[in-house]
């Protein structure tokens, strides 16, 4: 269990950490400080979060190694070390973004220590982030997805605008009840949806192949309704989703609408 392993147990630290640490270590930390502040502009809080990192590292390392550290002992320290404290953060709960945050703190530290105080560790370059499991988006629940369409019209940026309300309307049903991808609903031309009332819908996707798209009922409807208020239905080569200039839509505005 590492001492202070977190930021509210270790809030006293500035009070008593000279009980913990050696003089070169602290006045080391405090040219550190200074460095940060006034060299690098760092905010009030990266400041702390920066001196924080290192400083539960240097009392993880010491209570590891059972003894107290002078500055020219940091010369010392190996991989397994470093390891080491990797290893006790995990345990104590930390997250893999807060490790690497820990992580950027002490090389912070460490390189600091090269350029102005001739302290220098190559097994600290050895040590690597954390990877980062990327979570795959939750798709909505029918229910929600019911739910959103029924309730669309009557939201504050929809509510007097039928046409807006209208056409994401049908992108979203288009998105969820068709399988499209957004850029390809929105590379859509009003041609294109010409016989979607035969219940297919022809998508050129990645690699400019052609697949053809079962549409539901609800869709057709949908459309059927868009395009009576469509102001260019008659020009087949206009974009099937348009703005309030005319241009077609950005997947950026659609996406921050839907």
């Amino acid at each position: 269990m590492l001492l202070y392993p977190n930021r509210r147990g270790y809030d006293n630290l500035k009070n008593i950490k000279e009980n913990f640490f050696t003089p070169s270590i602290n006045a080391a930390l405090q040219d550190w400080r200074s460095f940060l502040a006034f060299e690098k502009r760092y905010s009030p809080a990266t400041l702390e979060s920066y001196l924080h990192d290192a400083e539960i590292f240097l009392l993880a390392a010491q209570k590891h190694l059972g003894e107290n550290l002078e500055l020219k002992d940091l010369t010392k320290l190996e991989t397994l070390d470093f390891r080491a404290f990797l290893t006790l953060r995990i345990r104590s709960g930390v997250g893999h973004r807060s490790l690497n945050r820990n992580l950027a703190g002490i090389k912070s530290f460490f390189r600091f220590l090269y350029k102005h105080k001739s302290i220098k560790n190559s097994d600290i370059s050895l040590i690597h982030n954390s990877k980062i499991k990327k979570s795959l988006p939750k798709p909505l629940s029918m229910e929600d997805a019911l739910n959103l369409l029924d309730k669309l019209p009557s939201l504050p940026e929809y509510v007097h605008d039928k046409f807006l309300s209208t056409r994401d309307s049908l992108l979203f049903t288009l998105l969820y009840g068709g399988g499209l991808r957004i850029s390809e609903a929105l590379n859509l031309n009003i041609k294109d949806v010409a016989g979607i009332r035969s219940g297919l819908l022809n998508i050129k996707g990645k690699g400019g192949k052609t697949r053809a798209v079962p549409m539901l009922d609800s869709i057709k409807n949908r459309l059927e309704d868009y395009l009576k208020i469509h102001p260019y239905e008659e020009d087949k080569a206009r974009p099937l989703f348009i703005g309030v200039k005319g241009a077609r839509i950005t997947p950026g505005v659609a996406e921050r609408n839907l």
